[in-house]
C-alpha cells in the first residue's frame, strides 16, 4: 500500500510526482505537475488523471517543493479533515437559509470533486432514473472555459437521493427563470448546472471563499471544499457501505486506494 508523504519546506508550491521507473540508460523518469495549494494537488493526485502520453500508473507521491530549504526532511502524514452527520446537517441548514445549499448538498451526497461538479451539465442528470453521470472535469491548471473528459475508469454513474433530485429540479427551473430575466446578459454556453450570476463557469477560488464564509456563519470547524468529498466517503464507510460501492461511487481506481485514504476509519469503528 502506498504511503503518501508531504515534504515541509519554505516554498508554497506543491508537486504531484508520477514515478515512471527507469529509462534505458538507468535514469529515473519522473513526471511532475505543480499546484498552488495542497488541496488542488491532493484532488489531482487522488483523481488519477493521466496526461497525454503518460503511463497509467498511480501518482504515488506529493512533495512540497522547497527552494529556500532543500534540506527539509521533516515529514508528516496527510490527515483527512471531515464532518460528522450532525455537522453536515448544521451546515446544510445554514446554507439553505442563505439559498446556497444545492451545490454543497449535491457534493455531500455524491462525493464529486470540485473540478467535476463545476463541469456538471444538465445533460449529465437523468431526472427519470435519478442518476448523475460524471464524465468530465475542469483542470486546476486550465484557463478559460475548457473541459476535459475523464479517463474511462474515472467515469461513473451516481445514484442520487430523492431530496437531491428535488433540489436540482427546483434549481433548474430557477435557472431558466433567471436566464429569461437577464436575456442576452446570461450566457450559459455549456448548459452548466452550477454557474456564476450571469451563466459563466464558477470561479473555483470564489467558491472556496463562499464555502469558508458559510462555515464561519454555521459555527463549524473549517474544512476544505475537497474535504466534502472525504466527508461523504467517511460517512458511507461508517454506515457500513460495501467498499466496492464506495470505490465505484467515488471513482477510485481500486478498493486498495479506498483503504489507503480511509484506513483510520476502521480504528474509529473498532
Amino acid at each position: 500500500m502506498t504511503i503518501r508523504k508531504i515534504r515541509i519546506g519554505e516554498h508554497t508550491n506543491y508537486k504531484v510526482i508520477n514515478d515512471l521507473g527507469r529509462g534505458a540508460n538507468g535514469t529515473r523518469i519522473l513526471k511532475q505537475w505543480t499546484f498552488n495549494t495542497l488541496e488542488e494537488a491532493r484532488a489531482f493526485e487522488e483523481s488519477g488523471i493521466i496526461g497525454k502520453g503518460d503511463t497509467p500508473k498511480k501518482y504515488d507521491s506529493i512533495e512540497r517543493n522547497s527552494i529556500a530549504s532543500k534540506g527539509a526532511d521533516q515529514y508528516q502524514p496527510y490527515k483527512l479533515n471531515t464532518w460528522n452527520n450532525s455537522e453536515v446537517e448544521q451546515f446544510i441548514k445554514l446554507a439553505e437559509k442563505e439559498d446556497k445549499d444545492v451545490l454543497y448538498d449535491t457534493v455531500l451526497n455524491t462525493g464529486l470533486r470540485k473540478a467535476e461538479v463545476l463541469a456538471l451539465s444538465w445533460s449529465d442528470i437523468d431526472f427519470t432514473k435519478g442518476t448523475l453521470a460524471v464524465n468530465k472535469y475542469i483542470s486546476p491548471q486550465q484557463k478559460g472555459r475548457k473541459y476535459t473528459p475523464l479517463i474511462a475508469r474515472n467515469r461513473r454513474i451516481v445514484q442520487l437521493p430523492d431530496h437531491i433530485i428535488q433540489k436540482l429540479s427546483v434549481h433548474k427551473e430557477r435557472q431558466k427563470k433567471l436566464r429569461a430575466e437577464l436575456g442576452e446578459i446570461y450566457i450559459n454556453e455549456f448548459n452548466l448546472v452550477f454557474t456564476s450570476a450571469t451563466g459563466g463557469v464558477l470561479n473555483p477560488r470564489l467558491l472556496d471563499s463562499q464555502f469558508k464564509k458559510l462555515i464561519g456563519m454555521a459555527g463549524l470547524k473549517e474544512i476544505s471544499f475537497h474535504d466534502l468529498r472525504h466527508t461523504h466517503a467517511s460517512l458511507l464507510i461508517l454506515n457500513g457501505t460495501n467498499l466496492a460501492i464506495v470505490k465505484d461511487k467515488l471513482g477510485h481506481p481500486s478498493i486498495e486506494s479506498v483503504l489507503n485514504f480511509y484506513s483510520h476509519l476502521w480504528t474509529d469503528i473498532d
